[in-house]
């Protein structure tokens, strides 16, 4: 659970939370979810401890209506941008064994957005459009961050485009009586 530090709680490692139920608005991921529409997927993140919360959850959800299916997929890139904020060491070793864990082909993580996205990011992408592979992209972080890779992103013919900063209202899924 990631608490922002304008919030004041007292909650302490180690303590049990609940969380949920989901009913407000979360990151509109459906224009990756087909895994025939977009086989293989390309995640930009701008390595924020927010923009790694929405990561991890997006990564390990599994059993609802937006799992991403990783394991699925043709291949996934994972490209974590170095934040200037720093990450919390929970987050920063869950971001290490994330390659791992999910079975990414490919992990570059903490580098600079500018030369990762020409040194890394940008061959690679290319390399799936000269295979003929249909490629989607998921972009979490700051709105800046967020534009800028998403312009990137539709300069390289990308259209299918999941970003952080377009949310889309969560269906309830019980009513409140059915509890």
């Amino acid at each position: 659970m990631y608490l922002p530090a304008d919030i004041i709680w007292d909650v302490k490692e180690g303590d049990q939370v609940e969380v949920g139920p989901f009913t407000d608005e979360g990151m509109d991921l459906r224009p990756v979810l087909g895994r025939f529409q977009a086989p293989s997927l390309v995640i930009f993140c701008d390595g924020t401890p927010e923009a790694v919360c929405h990561l991890r959850a997006m990564l390990e959800a599994e059993n609802c209506a937006s799992e991403l299916q990783l394991r699925e997929r043709t291949c996934v890139l994972l490209f974590v941008s170095k934040s200037s904020r720093g990450l919390p060491d929970t987050l920063s070793n869950w971001l290490q064994g994330a390659q791992a864990q999910f079975n990414l082909a490919v992990a570059e993580l903490s580098g600079e957005p500018s030369a990762m996205w020409a040194e890394s990011a940008l061959p690679a992408i290319r390399r799936f459009d000269e295979l003929g592979e249909r490629l989607g992209a998921i972009v979490v972080g700051s709105p800046e961050f967020v534009n800028s890779t998403s312009a990137q992103l539709a300069a390289e013919g990308i259209d299918l485009v999941a970003k952080s900063n377009d949310i889309y209202p969560l269906e309830t899924v019980v009513a409140p009586m059915q509890i």
